[in-house]
C-alpha cells in the first residue's frame, strides 16, 4: 500500500470534516440529545409523581368517602334519635290531650248526670204534688173536708 496525496488529501479531508463535525454539528446534537434525554427523564419523572399522586388522591378519595360514611351514618343515627324524641314527644302530647278530654267528657257527663237527676227530682216532685192532690181531691170530697187545711198541706209539702 502506497502512500501518495490522495490518501493523504482524504485523510486530511476527513481530519478537517471530523474537526468540523466536533466543533460545529457535535455540540449541537449532544445539546439536543441532553435535552431530549433531559426531557425524557423530567416526563418519566413527571410519570412516577403523577402515578403517587394518583395513588395519594385515590387513597384520599377513599378516606374521603369512608368520612363521608361515618358522617352520615352519624347524621343517620341523629335523625333516628330525633325521630324517636319526636314520636315520644308526639305520644306524651297525646297522652295528656287524651287525658284532658278524658276528664272534660267526665265533668260533662257529670254535668249532664246533676242535670238530670234535678230534673227526675222535679218531675218527682210534681208528680207526687199531683198525685197527692189527686188523693187528696178525692178523700175531702169523700169526707168533705175544708180547703183551708188541705192548702197548708200542700204547702207543706212544697217545702
Amino acid at each position: 500500500m502506497n502512500i501518495n496525496a490522495t490518501i493523504i488529501g482524504q485523510t486530511v479531508a476527513f481530519v478537517i470534516f471530523v474537526i468540523f463535525c466536533m466543533k460545529y454539528i457535535w455540540p449541537p446534537l449532544i445539546n439536543i440529545i441532553e435535552t431530549r434525554q433531559k426531557e425524557i427523564n423530567d416526563g418519566l419523572d413527571f410519570a412516577k409523581q403523577a402515578k403517587l399522586e394518583i395513588i395519594k388522591s385515590k387513597q384520599i378519595a377513599a378516606d374521603t368517602i369512608a368520612n363521608a360514611r361515618l358522617e352520615a351514618e352519624n347524621i343517620i343515627k341523629l335523625a333516628r334519635k330525633h325521630e324517636e324524641k319526636i314520636i315520644n314527644d308526639a305520644k306524651m302530647l297525646a297522652n295528656k290531650e287524651y287525658k284532658y278530654i278524658i276528664s272534660q267528657a267526665d265533668i260533662k257527663i257529670n254535668n249532664n248526670y246533676d242535670q238530670v237527676k234535678q230534673l227526675l227530682y222535679e218531675q218527682i216532685n210534681s208528680l207526687i204534688l199531683a198525685s197527692t192532690k189527686k188523693v187528696i181531691s178525692y178523700y175531702i170530697n169523700e169526707y168533705k173536708v175544708d180547703d183551708i187545711l188541705i192548702n197548708e198541706i200542700i204547702n207543706k209539702i212544697k217545702l
